[in-house]
């Protein structure tokens, strides 16, 4: 089964109503319509963002963003750009598919976004060594195996999530990554 990564912007009070009551991100990401209290913590298919998803390319983006081939960094807002793995706080302990999702606040966005802004599909190219992706164990594996559809598979993940992230920020949203 593939390990796929998701995102998806969500306002800041959706985010606060989310740490509350951490069970209401399955209303959000699953569909559940029945609560309707008006407390800002419901998920009407009307409000909410579309999940943007990276595919299998998370651990690849990860990897070429902050350099760190672990699959559970430790959070470091001083590094920004390992927001993929690290970044945010948990929602609670509910599984979503492979664990928590993570809440990264408006905040956190707007710096996540700030250093992305600084990073080219040119600079990612440059760093990226197959061999060293498959010594390194990067998810999915067979990353020096002569396709050259998988880098420009991995560069336009790239530019979605770049989108993405400058959006929600522009946005003065928060975002949500989860992994099913």
């Amino acid at each position: 089964m593939s390990m796929i990564l998701a995102m998806r912007e969500v306002t800041e009070e959706q985010l606060k109503a989310l740490f509350q009551d951490p069970e209401s991100i399955e209303d959000l990401l699953f569909g559940d319509d029945e609560d309707d209290d008006g407390d800002g913590g419901d998920f009407d298919e009307d409000d909410e963002s579309p999940e943007v998803e990276l595919g299998k390319d998370w651990h690849a983006l990860h990897f070429l963003l902050s350099g760190d081939a672990t699959l559970d960094p430790a959070p470091d807002p001083a590094k920004p750009l390992a927001f993929i793995l690290a970044g945010g706080k948990p929602i609670g302990d509910v599984d979503v598919g492979y664990g928590p999702a993570r809440g990264l606040s408006s905040a956190e966005v707007r710096a996540v976004a700030a250093a992305l802004r600084s990073v080219t599909p040119d600079q990612l190219r440059a760093r990226f060594n197959g061999k060293a992706f498959d010594a390194a164990n990067i998810y999915p594996g067979s990353w020096d195996s002569g396709d050259s559809d998988a880098l420009d598979d991995l560069m336009f993940s790239f530019e979605v999530l770049k989108t993405t992230v400058t959006d929600a920020a522009s946005n003065g949203h928060a975002l949500l990554i989860y992994m099913w």
